[in-house]
């Protein structure tokens, strides 16, 4: 059952049945204007950095290979776009949750490995292609002097009930109980994954989207 809200001549558009909501949030947010809005809302608190001719989207499929022979598993991203600043580029991805995953930090950290892993290959091709690697740097397939682009996943919750999933790797392994005599010490050497989440519900001011996005979250966080 689809809910239709009008505004401005703007059409949000809302979903009770499991699944639609992400088709939805997807086209919606596909447009450039407004993928370039939320970043800069949400990622530079309102500074317009971010330019629509300068993202361009990527493919949001990922695949890893199981240890079985010509075996794959598939992952699909829901929305993916690298964005162009300067001579450099950055890889954002938003992953609309329409309910509280319990296990969001491992599910967000397999998409970052997998997007490093994506333009790693992408690297090791092109020098075998050319040949052109050292004795040394044939063994990891890279020059040294390439660079990644660095992957930023931000989930934003568009559930109606409250928020209770964990949202860092340290929920998941109960770190906290550890014994505090070992705890420091692991600690030092672990990597706290931590999941960036946009809540709806719990987001302070619209005022920094400038485009439609103003209107639909304020309409979704007063459904909330």
């Amino acid at each position: 059952i689809l809910d239709n809200y009008k505004s401005n001549s703007i059409m949000v558009i809302r979903s009770r049945k499991l699944g639609k909501k992400n088709i939805v949030w997807n086209d919606y947010i596909s447009d450039n204007e407004r993928f370039a809005d939320f970043i800069n809302g949400v990622v530079f608190h309102g500074e317009q950095l971010v330019r629509p001719e300068a993202l361009t989207a990527l493919d949001t499929k990922l695949w890893r290979k199981e240890r079985k022979k010509d075996s794959y598993h598939e992952f699909i991203r829901d929305m993916v776009k690298i964005w162009d600043y300067q001579g450099r580029k950055y890889l954002f991805g938003l992953e609309p949750e329409e309910s509280p995953h319990l296990a969001l930090p491992v599910k967000y950290m397999n998409y970052e490995s997998l997007e490093y892993d994506r333009q790693y290959k992408e690297i090791v091709r092109r020098h075998r292609d050319q040949r052109d690697l050292t004795t040394d740097q044939y063994i990891s397939g890279v020059a040294g002097t390439e660079r990644l682009m660095p992957v930023v996943t931000i989930g934003i919750y568009l559930g109606e009930k409250t928020w209770h999933g964990s949202a860092r790797m340290g929920d998941l392994t109960a770190m906290a109980e550890i014994p505090p005599k070992i705890r420091w010490q692991i600690e030092a050497f672990w990597n706290n994954f931590q999941v960036n989440l946009l809540d709806i519900h719990s987001l302070k001011s619209v005022d920094v989207f400038r485009t439609d996005l103003r209107e639909v979250f304020g309409f979704l966080k007063l459904q909330g």
